[in-house]
């Protein structure tokens, strides 16, 4: 009797296609170039001259907002697409790649644009250079941690392991953790957009207009896919009401004279009294929409059920 031992073969490919493109790698990189429009657009419009920002006691940054956005905010959103990426079957290491270019051509034409690129070949290699590193971080350390980290415990977890477990639990309903994931991923952009947006109207555009149609989808999805959708519905409702009342009853002079406040730290202060026609705007015909929707969605889901 003989035996035989299965000697694995290197495949001859491998090296090859950890450098591919296919339909994630476009996907990937139209989220990404939309996201770094939708900061772009934001930035520009908070873009004031001097004269405006000292009317408003506004100190000068050493950068333009432009440039302070891109490095900051354009970086964080590369991160989390790379992380997302990496954890894709799909996925190649063209992701890091195409995304930390893309970021650092928009970066430089922005410092370009704006006359802070620098003037002598020396000091534009530099910035060259530590722009291109900057990002490279940004989008290859994501990447690496989710493709050889995340992606491994995701395709083959340990039950034995209360990650496993959970990993385990998570699968039975891809969809259902996937509208999760999209409701604070939603609701993380809205805190994103307003720690950029210093005069709150592209605040109130996106938490009357963007948010309300994204969680108007993720209820319709949550509710033809699981009958647990009322929660996410619960959740989306709470946060829309707190992040309203901040947005509504938070300011940073005096308090109005028609209003009865909360005197709080650092010149804040809370008005204790809920505007009734905001509230109605903002949160009572949102959630009546988001709650159609999850109608809706339930009865596709029972007709599919009953089929």
């Amino acid at each position: 009797m003989t035996s035989q031992t299965h000697i694995p073969v290197r495949d001859p490919d491998r090296a090859t296609k950890r450098f591919t493109w296919n339909r994630t790698h476009t996907v990937f990189m139209v989220g990404l170039l939309a996201f770094c429009a939708i900061t772009g657009a934001i930035a520009a419009f908070n873009l004031t001259a001097a004269s405006v920002r000292t009317a408003v006691s506004l100190t000068a940054p050493m950068f333009p907002d432009a440039v302070m956005v891109a490095l900051g905010v354009g970086a964080l959103g590369l991160a989390v697409a790379d992380l997302i990426g990496g954890c894709q079957r799909t996925g190649s290491l063209s992701m890091p790649a195409a995304g930390a270019g893309a970021m650092t051509v928009i970066l430089l034409g922005i410092e370009i644009a704006h006359d802070v690129l620098g003037t002598d070949a020396a000091t534009v290699l530099v910035n060259v250079t530590i722009t291109a590193s900057w990002f490279a971080i940004t989008a290859f350390v994501p990447f690496l941690i989710a493709r050889y980290g995340l992606r491994p415990l995701f395709s083959d977890p340990d039950p034995a392991t209360r990650s496993g477990r959970l990993m385990l639990r998570l699968r039975r309903s891809p969809a259902w953790t996937g509208c999760w994931i999209a409701l604070i991923a939603v609701y993380g952009l809205y805190v994103l957009v307003r720690t950029i947006d210093s005069y709150g109207f592209a605040t109130g555009l996106t938490l009357m207009v963007a948010v309300p149609i994204a969680m108007t989808a993720i209820c319709g999805i949550a509710g033809a896919t699981d009958g647990r959708a009322w929660r996410l519905w619960i959740a989306g409702a709470a946060l829309q009401s707190a992040l309203t009342v901040l947005l509504t009853n938070l300011y940073v002079s005096e308090c109005p004279v028609t209003d009865t406040c909360l005197a709080l730290p650092n010149g804040w202060h809370f008005v204790l009294g809920i505007q009734s026609d905001v509230m109605l705007l903002y949160v009572v015909g949102p959630a009546a929409i988001w709650l159609a929707a999850l109608g809706i969605g339930t009865l596709i889901r029972k007709r599919q059920q009953s089929a």
